[in-house]
C-alpha cells in the first residue's frame, strides 16, 4: 500500500514539474519549421548569466541581440556587429508570442546557435535552435512559442547568438563506392588471368 501512495506522489510530482514550464518553441527560416530544444538556466549565476552579455552556458558564449521587458525591445551593440536584430513583438509580456528576427547585409552565408530565454520569477528556460543557417540570399525567420510557467507568464525574454562564424557545408561529396557484385566479377577476372599466365608458364 505505502508503495502505491510513493508511486501516486512521484507521478504527481512529475506532472507538475512538466506543467511547470511546458513549452512549444518553434522557428521558422525557409518555409522549415524547427522546435528549440529546452534548456532549465536558473542555475546559471554571476555577470554571464542570463540577462548579462555575454551569457555563458556550458562552454559556450552567447552574445546578446535583444532583451524583450514589459513589451518593449531593447536592442544590442552586437546587432550591428552580428547583422541580425530582433524585428517586431507580438504579446510579448504574456505566455504566448511571435518574433520575427532579421538579418542583412550578411557577405556570405553565416552559422550559428540561436538561444531565446525566458524569465519568469527566479525560473530561466533556453530554447535552443543550434546550427542555424543565415543564409546571404534569405533575410528572416519567423518564431512563435507557447510558455507557461509557474506564474502563468513570463516577464522578460532574451535574444542571444552563439558559435557565430561563416557556414562550411558537412555534406562533401563522397566517392563511390563498388557494388559487391562489381568486386566479385573483378576478383574472378583476376583469377582466372592468374591461372591463364600459370598454364603458360608451365607450358
Amino acid at each position: 500500500m505505502k508503495l502505491k501512495w510513493m508511486m501516486v506522489v512521484l507521478m504527481a510530482c512529475f506532472i507538475a514539474a512538466q506543467a511547470h514550464a511546458a513549452s512549444d518553441v518553434t522557428l521558422t527560416i525557409g518555409g522549415e519549421t524547427l522546435d528549440g530544444t529546452q534548456i532549465d538556466l536558473s542555475g546559471l549565476k554571476g555577470n554571464t548569466s542570463v540577462g548579462h552579455d555575454p551569457m555563458l552556458n556550458e562552454g559556450t558564449l552567447y552574445l546578446e541581440i535583444a532583451e524583450v521587458t514589459g513589451g518593449s525591445i531593447k536592442t544590442f551593440v552586437n546587432t550591428s556587429l552580428l547583422g541580425v536584430s530582433l524585428d517586431a513583438i507580438n504579446g510579448a509580456h504574456t505566455g504566448n508570442g511571435t518574433f520575427t528576427l532579421n538579418w542583412s547585409g550578411l557577405a556570405q552565408d553565416m552559422q550559428g546557435d540561436l538561444m531565446i530565454v525566458m524569465v519568469s520569477g527566479k525560473e530561466a528556460y533556453g530554447y535552443l535552435f543550434d546550427d542555424l543557417v543565415f543564409s546571404s540570399a534569405d533575410t528572416r525567420a519567423d518564431g512563435t512559442w507557447a510558455v507557461s510557467f509557474g506564474k502563468g507568464t513570463f516577464n522578460q525574454f532574451y535574444v542571444y547568438l552563439g558559435n557565430w562564424g561563416p557556414y562550411t557545408p558537412t555534406d562533401a561529396p563522397v566517392g563511390s563506392v563498388p557494388e559487391p557484385a562489381t568486386m566479385l566479377l573483378f576478383g574472378s577476372g583476376l583469377i582466372g588471368l592468374a591461372s591463364l599466365y600459370r598454364r603458360k608458364k608451365n607450358q
